[in-house]
């Protein structure tokens, strides 16, 4: 809402009527100049919610008949509805019209279905607010249509889709078409229990299976649900103590990765040029660790839900790369959503729905910056749908469960605390939640204290900041509602996990003055603060420490059978059998 100006401060709204008059007298009423606009009537569309806006579109204002004494043209703009996020100042473009862009809203932040607003035009001489007479025919209404189609369905997806033989399991089946399923089937064995979530997810509980792949049918009475993922067994690994070296000491650790289909460890290494960055790859064969094959830069990495893809972001781009040969697929750059060249990409974590959610971090001075999607289907970025809020973070750190149904996003480095944020495949949508956390990292340009999960999601364990300014690092236990079941405090933890079964969480300990290092474990069972630590088999001292501080980030995994622990930091890799 702002005045057109004119050519001479005497008589202005020479702009936009046709004929000038002497200056001096009114200029509206009923018999004196009008208005029109052209059209009055606007409709978008996008194809799906993760589309992109549809182009802008501009409405024409005409002023009709001579206007005297006036000194300035008041344009006044009103928008009602959700369907139009903005509409531009208007501009001049002839003696007699004016021109305003309208811009559609993000489809990310509408959803599928039709969504309208109303843009009401005031044209007056007297002020701003139009609060005086206004020329004949103002004001008048645009009617804004805004239809947007439904989301593309999930690609087929079994989460977790590797299971391990002789114990049952519980996996997330996405696809669509699911209403009405009354069968699901895990090769020729039937579930031992499902439930029908949605047109796109079921639930499902799998019984004890030699190790194999398992075709998964679904069906609707006599009517077969299409669905081509699989559910692979594998035996329980049964690794050794041991200790992994790399080719050459890195810098700073930048991602670990089990691939349990195949048994094979792949970390990420980064050093002080990103050009020298590596992906090394363990294959464990023959009861041993082999040799690691070498690829390039990252900064992160993850699996994808099949296990067909490894996905590594460096500072600007995502690349997919083969997880055996660790030959490069694909790379995609990273998009101009953020115009700020500050913007890098900073980890990843992989949701049952196909998209990986990318963090973001500011590599100059300090920034909130981007949350991506990234659909590994098709190798494009997009941005999550979120509802009133900005889709921005400080320096976020996200983790979520091996079954992929949400992501955990915090904020690291802001005081006091503030909200965490979920992303939930089942709605393809990005919330604000009721918990708040001061997360705590050494470095919060690194990785470093994501939050980590059972394989279902029933537990997550974080890092905050101390109770007391000179108190050790709080690590907090909670449910899937973000309800604090218990805690622990402690100087020595550099990385932390949680079993697959949710019974125990893990802790990675270093002394700050000796260098020992070793594996704590703690009741889930029966929690409290402090946790209840066990004792029976542990602590698990480790001959050779994995990090040593300053140890940058560390990762901690355990494997699906839960049996082993895997601890990568700056110095090596420990592989760790738990009792």
């Amino acid at each position: 809402m702002r005045p057109i100006p004119g050519a001479a401060r005497a008589c202005i709204a020479i702009l936009l009527v046709s004929a000038l008059a002497a200056c001096g007298g009114g200029g509206s009423g009923s018999t004196g100049p009008s208005i029109s606009l052209s059209p009055t009537t606007l409709s978008f569309s996008a194809d799906n919610p993760t589309s992109p806006a549809p182009p802008s579109q501009t409405v024409t204002l005409t002023v009709n008949g001579t206007i005297t004494g006036a000194s300035t043209l008041y344009v006044k703009l009103q928008v009602t509805g959700t369907a139009v996020s903005s509409v531009g100042d208007v501009v001049q473009v002839n003696s007699t019209q004016g021109r305003a862009t309208v811009n559609a809203a993000s489809p990310f932040t509408l959803g599928s279905g039709t969504h309208t607003s109303a843009i009401t035009v005031s044209v007056c001489t007297t002020d701003i607010d139009c609060s005086g007479p206004q020329l004949r025919g103002s004001p008048q209404t645009v009617n804004v249509t805004y239809r947007i189609g439904a989301p593309p369905p999930p690609p087929d997806a079994v989460a977790p889709r590797v299971g391990t033989a002789g114990a049952g399991g519980e996996v997330v089946i996405r696809g669509s078409g699911f209403v009405g399923a009354t069968s699901v089937v895990f090769g020729s064995s039937p579930a031992t229990a499902f439930s029908v979530v949605g047109d796109t997810e079921i639930h499902a509980t799998y019984p004890s299976l030699p190790a194999g792949t398992y075709p998964v049918h679904l069906q609707a009475g006599a009517a077969v649900i299409r669905f081509t993922e699989t559910l692979v067994i594998v035996p329980p690994p049964g690794h050794p103590t041991a200790s992994l070296s790399y080719p050459s000491a890195p810098q700073v650790l930048r991602g670990l990765v089990y691939d349990a289909e195949r048994d094979a460890l792949i970390a990420g290494l980064g050093f002080s040029t990103s050009s020298s960055n590596q992906i090394v790859r363990y294959q464990f064969s023959s009861g041993a660790w082999q040799a690691p094959a070498t690829h390039a830069d990252l900064r992160d990495l993850a699996l994808s839900m099949n296990g067909s893809r490894l996905l590594a972001v460096s500072d600007g781009a995502l690349a997919q790369v083969d997880p055996v040969t660790l030959a490069l697929l694909s790379t995609t750059p990273k998009p101009p959503f953020s115009s700020d060249p500050s913007e890098y990409l900073k980890g990843i974590v992989v949701a049952n729905d196909g998209n990986a959610v990318v963090t973001t971090g500011y590599k100059f001075g300090s920034g909130s910056t981007t949350l991506y999607l990234h659909a590994v289907a098709t190798s494009t970025f997009s941005a999550p749908p979120v509802v009133n809020f900005f889709n921005v973070f400080y320096y976020g750190v996200a983790g979520t469960p091996a079954n992929g149904a949400t992501v955990a996003i915090f904020e690291t480095g802001l005081t006091p605390a503030v909200p965490s944020f979920q992303y939930a495949a089942a709605s393809g949508r990005l919330s604000r939640t009721g918990f708040q956390l001061e997360h705590f990292s050494p470095d919060i340009s690194e990785n470093i204290n994501q939050p980590a999960f059972d394989a279902a999601g029933s537990r997550m364990m974080v890092a905050s900041v101390p109770d007391s300014p000179v108190g050790p690092i709080v690590y907090g236990v909670y449910d899937a509602t973000y309800a604090r079941l218990g805690s622990l405090s402690s100087a020595t933890t550099l990385a932390y996990a949680v079993a697959p079964g949710a019974s125990r969480a893990y802790t990675f300990d270093v002394d700050a003055a000796s260098g020992a290092c070793h594996v704590r474990a703690f009741d889930l069972l029966k929690i409290a603060t402090p946790l209840s630590e066990i004792t029976s088999g542990f602590p698990i001292p480790l001959a050779t420490c994995p990090a040593q501080r300053p140890a940058g980030p560390v990762r901690f995994l355990i494997s699906p059978a839960g049996d082993t622990a895997f601890i990568a930091g700056n110095v090596g890799i420990a592989v760790v059998h738990l009792p």
